[in-house]
């Protein structure tokens, strides 16, 4: 307050000042007539009216500011002090509404506070009921631990019980287990064996039809001539491996339509497959290779193959033809047809087998054990060696032949081993180089026994 009677203290009299001697440079101005810069007198007066007037506020200016340590604070600091003041306003009107959120905050939390107070409160008496409980709940365990006590007793004496029954109950599913698993295995073999049985039934029914049409057929063929026992050699050839496949297979082509031709004259049926012969086809057998194709033009190209297979083998490979059942008249001839390779199995003079026979027996006997002796001895050696043999019906065995042959060597042969008159031994030799393809040829060599030799020689086509 006391700042601002003190500025206007100096500007009173200073404003004054400057009117007053204004005034009077003024008039004296006028008075003077004066003239300056080219103006008119009464401009002039006025020029230095207005000049004096501003150099008067100058100085009492300066002069305030030279008295007044406030005043020349405000001039010079005037422009920061308002931007401080209104940067001071801002921040006490942001203090203010932060006293203002404070206060609410602080309502708040006196109310929650009031709350709190009155939770705990109820708390407190929730406690207080709590603790009454607990100390009824106390003295209501020692009675429940007393009776459970006389219950623990009993649950043991349960427990023994159960774990007794337990043990009985897992053997008894034990044992249920191992029935459940023997009945499945029962009930599987059952329903196999129930399949088997659905199988073997309409198999049973399948054969049944079979031997009812072969019946039929059997009795439709019964009275004609049989043709050709099963098993019964038909035919036999050689075919060389050492020729180009194509041709090859053209011979077995003329061979099967040879077989064919040869059916026709015996009384043979015409097949589908324009011949009078079709191979069947079966397993493999000791006696050689054979044909397991199903259609005719795979059998003959299978043929073919295994021969061609074969060059570094032999020169050739025999083909022999089986009948493949009995066969009749009127019926299409089916054969079986093995290969094998055609090699040297006996070389020229080459001793097969040999035997001991009696001269002093009757030369009826002398003949049996010869024949004996090729059939039983010199074939079945011959047969194991690989000479491809024949079948012979009649006696059910595979056969090389026999001595008998030729009626006269044999006659011969007989007579001197009677001459002989004592024991000999009989020698079989190869009369030449024989093949699996046959025949085989033989040299009879007769030697009396622990005597020097004296071989009188028969031979005989088998």
């Amino acid at each position: 307050m006391w700042k601002y009677i003190e500025i206007a203290l100096i500007l009173f009299p200073a404003g004054g000042a400057i009117a007053w001697i204004g005034d009077r440079l003024g008039t004296y101005i006028g008075k003077k007539r004066l003239s300056s810069f080219g103006l008119r007198p009464r401009h002039t007066a006025m020029l230095y009216t207005i000049g004096s007037g501003g150099l008067i506020a100058i100085l009492t200016l300066i002069l305030l500011l030279a008295a007044s340590r406030d005043f020349r604070k405000a001039f010079i600091e005037g422009p920061a002090i308002l931007a401080n003041n209104r940067h001071l306003t801002k921040q006490n009107g942001r203090l203010m509404s932060d006293i203002t959120t404070r206060k609410q905050e602080l309502a708040s939390l006196q109310s929650a506070l009031k709350v709190a107070d009155e939770r705990q409160t109820s708390a407190m008496r929730s406690a207080h009921a709590a603790l009454v409980e607990y100390a009824v709940a106390v003295k209501s365990e020692h009675v429940a631990r007393r009776a459970l006590t006389v219950t623990g007793h009993k649950l043991q004496s349960s427990l023994s019980a159960l774990s007794a029954k337990q043990a009985d109950l897992f053997l008894a599913q034990a044992a249920l287990q191992s029935n459940v698993a023997i009945l499945t295995r029962s009930k599987q073999s059952y329903t196999d064996e129930k399949e088997k049985v659905a199988q073997l039934a309409n198999q049973e029914t399948e054969l049944n039809e079979k031997i009812h049409s072969k019946q039929l057929e059997i009795t439709k063929l019964g009275t004609r001539p049989l043709v050709f026992q099963k098993l019964e050699e038909i035919d036999r050839t050689v075919v060389s491996t050492r020729q180009p496949y194509s041709d090859i297979e053209r011979e077995v082509i003329s061979w099967l339509t040879q077989l064919s031709n040869r059916a026709k004259d015996r009384g043979a049926k015409l097949g589908d497959n324009g011949r009078y012969v079709v191979i069947v086809p079966h397993g493999a057998s000791a006696l050689g290779r054979s044909v397991t194709a199903f259609d005719e033009a795979a059998q003959i190209e299978h043929i073919a193959r295994a021969i061609a297979a074969d060059h570094a083998k032999a020169a050739g490979d025999v083909l022999v033809a089986h009948a493949a059942d009995n066969i009749v008249q009127g019926q299409q001839i089916g054969i079986t047809v093995w290969i094998d390779p055609n090699v040297l199995i006996y070389p020229k003079g080459a001793q097969i087998a040999s035997t001991e026979v009696d001269g002093s027996q009757t030369e009826d006997i002398i003949l049996g054990e010869l024949q004996t002796f090729v059939a039983l001895q010199v074939g079945p050696t011959a047969i194991r060696a690989g000479v491809i043999p024949m079948f012979d019906p009649k006696r059910d065995r595979p056969t090389v032949g026999g001595a008998g042959t030729d009626p006269h060597k044999t006659y011969l042969l007989v007579k001197h081993i009677r001459d002989v008159g004592v024991p000999v031994i009989v020698k079989a030799y190869a009369l030449r180089n024989t093949y699996s393809f046959g025949p085989l040829e033989l040299r009879l060599s007769v030697t009396p026994v622990a005597q020097p030799s004296s071989p009188l020689h028969a031979s005989a086509a088998s």
